[in-house]
């Protein structure tokens, strides 16, 4: 009963959640037996019936190296059996060569149990259907606990007389890229995005700027990017404790947050995310404890320049509306913010620095800048004091557009309350230049 529909689509491999698993360089497996799929001519809504008759069997194909996953499996089946009489088997990925019944499906590859595992290796994951069997795959313990969270909840919409379905509005074909395919995001923004799940939408790059300075950054762009169209660009500078070369401190904070924000502006801007080299390179070579400094007596760091250079190199690589390009950063980031709008502010519409420091006699140069900024005046890391002045400084210059939250008991992590609060962040991507 259920494999006269499961058969029509045994040849397209089932991508639900964040597009098809993919090898770690982004293309799609092919080859004379298996080219690149697109998508039907003509797309239409699709319901998969999975239950019939209230009860059928279906397998998880897990990777059993890891006890996390192994936990998040044991728990899943346990939930899917309470709730909806589904009986599900886990198999560990290296023994489904042989104790797996059917052939193991990743994106539209079909493979055994350790070229499935090697692939698992390098790829995001999938939901696809082979014969009677339903196979959800991934790559780690986070990605598993994300694809359970959406297939429980979002995918099995429908159990009534006996049958449980899986329907979604968009016609499941094979995805090259988690970027280019249009559910991946709108999963991800309806539900919460977290830092690793962050990774799987950045790519990661590097730079090279023309003094030789060279930074790891990721680039997010929207799954729906059109050159026809032009993007906001936001810069986010991340603060010391996330210097080095993993590529992974510039999206270690705000940025989940911000993402996660329903509906939020961020989703249809580029967003670049550098990471500064580690101690002692800084964003701005100051002591960040004095709080303010002179931006006349401190020259600009390679390496901020070089997140300037950076921003042109964008500019030329993808459309992007230079009438809203936007900076924020934390800490050791929120002097970088406050430096390149003193430096440049012309080029950016508005900033939101987080507890960092600046120069009060630039006031004259930033009246006119939107900029929206954050300190707890319990900060032991970086003065308040330093940004209390910088406020007041713009306000006597007569700035209308200078707005302070000056907060207490936040510490030094005031950034985490000021990723949450969703109003912030469409303030920011409402501004322009041309509004000035």
């Amino acid at each position: 009963m259920v494999k006269k529909f499961l058969l029509l689509i045994v040849s397209v491999a089932m991508m639900l959640v964040l597009g098809a698993c993919q090898p770690a360089n982004g293309e799609p497996p092919a080859g004379e037996d298996n080219p690149e799929p697109k998508p039907p001519e003509d797309s239409k809504p699709v319901t998969i019936d999975l239950i019939v008759d209230g009860a059928s069997d279906y397998t998880i194909v897990y990777d059993d190296s890891d006890p996390i996953i192994k936990a998040q499996v044991e728990a899943f089946v346990k939930r899917m059996d309470n709730n909806y009489f589904v009986t599900f088997e886990a198999v560990g990925i290296i023994e489904a060569e042989a104790d797996y019944g059917h052939e193991i499906v990743i994106g539209d590859v079909r493979a055994s149990g350790r070229e499935a595992a090697k692939a698992l290796k390098e790829s995001d994951f999938s939901i696809s259907v082979v014969d009677d069997d339903l196979v959800m795959c991934a790559t780690g313990s986070r990605l598993y606990a994300y694809l359970f969270d959406v297939f429980a909840s979002e995918y099995l919409v429908d159990y009534d007389d006996g049958t449980l379905s899986i329907s979604s509005e968009h016609t499941f074909w094979y995805s090259a890229s988690p970027l280019s395919s249009t559910t991946y995001f709108e999963r991800l923004s309806k539900k919460g995005v977290t830092g690793a799940l962050i990774e799987q939408i950045f790519e990661y790059r590097t730079f090279t700027a023309e003094d030789g300075t060279t930074l790891p950054y990721r680039l997010y762009v929207p799954c729906e990017y059109d050159k026809s169209k032009e993007y906001p660009v936001l810069i986010v500078l991340h603060g010391a404790g996330q210097r080095g070369t993993d590529n992974l401190g510039g999206i270690k904070y705000i940025v989940p947050q911000i993402f996660a924000h329903e509906d939020t502006p961020v989703a249809e801007a580029i967003v670049i995310c550098p990471q500064c080299p580690a101690a002692p390179e800084q964003w701005v070579d100051t002591p960040w404890g004095r709080g303010n400094y002179s931006v006349d007596n401190v020259k600009m760091s390679n390496e901020l320049g070089a997140v300037l250079e950076l921003l042109y190199a964008i500019e030329d690589e993808f459309s992007t509306d230079d009438d809203r390009y936007y900076l924020t950063g934390l800490s050791m980031g929120g002097f970088g913010t406050w430096d390149l709008l003193m430096r440049y502010p012309e080029l950016f519409a508005a900033g939101i620095p987080i507890c960092g420091g600046a120069d009060p006699s630039y006031a004259e140069v930033l009246k006119n800048v939107p900029i929206y900024t954050v300190h707890s005046t319990d900060d032991p890391t970086v003065p308040a004091s330093g940004t209390q002045a910088m406020v007041k400084a713009l306000e006597e210059a007569g700035s209308m557009c200078i707005y302070f939250r000056e907060l207490e008991g936040y510490g030094h992590g005031v950034w985490n309350w000021t990723a949450e609060q969703a109003d912030i962040w469409n303030w920011l991507f409402a501004q322009k230049l041309s509004n000035r």
